[in-house]
This record gives C-alpha cells, structure tokens and sequence, in this order.
C-alpha cells in the first residue's frame, strides 16, 4: 500500500520531478514552491487546519519539533525540539513514557 500528493503547478513553478509511472499525466512529484514568490507559513498553517477540519479531523497546533503520526492502533509522537513534550491523554505505552524528552520518541496504543 502507498500514499503519494500530486501537485498541479502553473507554468512558470519549477518541477523538479514527476512520476515515472505515468498516471500521474504533468503533475509534480516534488516542485520549487518558492520559484513563484515566498509561502506564507501562517496562511499554510490556516489551510491545512481548514482541510483537516473539513475531513473530520481534530487538528492541534504542536510545538516546533514536535511531530505524531498514527498507524492502525499505535501512535508514534517523535520529539526533534529542545525542549520535553508531554502527551495529553496517552494510551498504553510501548516505547517510552508520557513526558517525551528532546530528542526522543514514544510510542503508545490507544
């Protein structure tokens, strides 16, 4: 099972690759989005808070650092900060503990 973004750009972004599938037609595996002007973060923070919301989902602003993924029953909460991450309602744990230390990784079912 795979999981991929296809990216339509206008004429004047520059891609960097495409699919070599061919399923994918002229869209961008992976383009330049500043070869058009600079990104916003707090716009692309907006939109995708609002795609997430629309698709159901619970968005949370974490910290810089900080990033959770979630796979079948067991979330992976990864801190790349400098400073500890606490998770708010863990679950079981299998790999570490509730207070995630910088530079660490726990691991929990829900």
């Amino acid at each position: 099972m795979g999981w991929r973004d296809f990216v339509e750009t206008q004429s004047s972004v520059h891609v960097d690759a495409t699919f070599a599938d061919g399923q994918s037609g002229r869209r961008a595996a992976r383009c330049d989005p500043l070869s058009r002007g600079t990104v916003d973060e707090a716009l692309t923070r907006a939109l995708f808070r609002n795609v997430a919301s629309d698709a159901g989902l619970a968005p949370q602003t974490l910290p810089d650092g900080v990033r959770i993924s979630r796979r079948g029953a067991l979330t992976y909460v990864f801190n790349y900060g400098a400073t500890p991450y606490r998770i708010d309602a863990p679950g079981s744990f299998i790999v570490g503990q509730q207070e995630v230390e910088p530079q660490g990784v726990a691991i929990y079912a829900a």
